[in-house]
């Protein structure tokens, strides 16, 4: 690694991202071939909401690495965030083509089908995040918040109950 890419790591890291995007732009010049350098940028400016420059960086990362699946997968988010579901949907479904075992990509493609109410979809999604991470709360409440939709209320308190025993203590994780 280098210094640079280490420190905007910390300072995103420590929700810093106004000093992480300075440091960016500084050192862009010097990253101007690095695929990871754009997904990182565009992860700061995302954080910021600054979502159409975002959405430049993580373009740029793919023109440089079309095989970077995390540029794809940020894009995906950033294209959730807008609402373009759609466009979203391509960005995850090329993230897991090319790194199928990340169970955030499937999380969150299922949660952009069920914005599009494509049920049965999202519901594989949720179950496929759920087999690469049985602990994954975020596929487990979806799959709850899904079941809600969809009126059948029991699978949806049993879902809610399951991610209960993830985290006995903690009563807020189903809010």
């Amino acid at each position: 690694m280098n210094i640079e890419i280490d420190k905007i790591i910390s300072l995103f890291k420590e929700n810093n991202f106004s000093d992480a995007k300075k440091l960016c732009e500084k050192v862009e010049n010097n990253f101007s071939n690095d695929a990871n350098f754009y997904v990182l940028y565009g992860a700061v400016l995302f954080q910021l909401d600054q979502i159409s420059e975002s959405i430049e960086k993580f373009d740029k990362s793919i023109l440089i690495n079309p095989k970077n699946s995390d540029a794809f997968y940020n894009r995906g988010n950033v294209f959730s965030k807008i609402q373009d579901f759609e466009k979203a949907i391509l960005n995850f479904d090329n993230s897991i083509t090319l790194k199928k075992n990340n169970p955030e990509a499937y999380n969150n493609r299922g949660s952009a089908l069920l914005q599009l109410y494509k049920f049965d979809e999202a519901l594989n999604n949720f179950n496929k995040a759920l087999e690469l991470n049985i602990n994954h709360h975020s596929a487990r409440k979806n799959k709850a918040y899904l079941f809600e939709k969809k009126g059948d209320y029991n699978k949806s308190v049993n879902e809610l109950n399951e991610l209960l025993k993830l985290d006995k203590k903690n009563f807020e994780i189903i809010l």
